[in-house]
């Protein structure tokens, strides 16, 4: 391989490498991509799971007045696809809310993105809430008042928001009370718009300055080759 040749390869390797690392940080930043188990009166989803950290899972969860089991939360990004998906399942949850208790087997709620759009679903089994007669697998949006003659509970099962920034929010279980207080969400899963730009990725910061170097060489190689050329040719 000539050196002239040589120079331009490690060119094109340092551009391919800065083009990676770019790629990869672009992914890492999608902040609309996530999945949680339990979240109490707006705070921190938890345990957490999403780009920089995509899967989670804790024995059990206990924020008053919420306990549940096991709690499993994960993504995925697959930018050269143009796919995303979140889920986020919960397992034995039970909370006590204006006196009314409830109890939920497991409620799994799932995002999956793609260039043709965002799709949610949520399952659930064995759900005990007085009043409240559910299958496995509710339409989108599905609410009860409870009591039905005075309710002080609201919930909502497989809760789905279209926002905004073209994400889809899915929560398995929303409850809150009508006199604002209580808001409960049991396993969120959010996606889309999906990143649907081909990435290689590349995490190490040391492949940064790797292309930049590589890159830098090169064309500093290919100057000084120019020169010399003029020069000799000035002869």
């Amino acid at each position: 391989m000539s050196i002239k040749r040589g120079l331009a390869v490690a060119a094109m390797t340092g551009l391919s490498l800065l083009t990676a690392v770019t790629s990869s940080e672009a992914a890492k930043n999608n902040t609309t991509l996530h999945a949680y188990g339990i979240s109490v009166g707006g705070s921190p989803g938890t345990p957490l799971a999403n780009v920089n950290n995509p899967h989670a899972s804790v024995a059990s969860v206990n924020i008053p007045p919420v306990t549940t089991g096991v709690v499993t939360v994960s993504v995925t990004q697959t930018p050269a696809a143009g796919t995303e998906s979140a889920t986020a399942q919960t397992a034995g949850f039970g909370a006590t809310v204006a006196g009314i208790a409830l109890a939920i087997g497991a409620a799994e709620a799932t995002c999956n993105a793609s260039a043709a759009g965002n799709t949610g679903s949520t399952t659930l089994a064995n759900v005990n809430i007085p009043g409240i007669s559910v299958g496995s697998n509710p339409a989108a949006n599905t609410t009860f008042n409870i009591p039905a003659g005075l309710p002080v509970l609201t919930v909502v099962f497989n809760q789905q928001i279209p926002n905004a920034n073209g994400s889809l929010t899915v929560n398995a279980v929303h409850i809150t009370t009508i006199v604002p207080g209580t808001d409960i969400i049991v396993s969120q899963a959010q996606c889309g718009p999906p990143d649907a730009s081909p990435v290689i990725p590349l995490a190490s910061g040391a492949g940064l300055y790797l292309g930049l170097g590589l890159a830098a060489a090169a064309g500093y190689g290919l100057v000084r080759m120019r020169r010399r050329n003029v020069g000799t040719a000035a002869i």
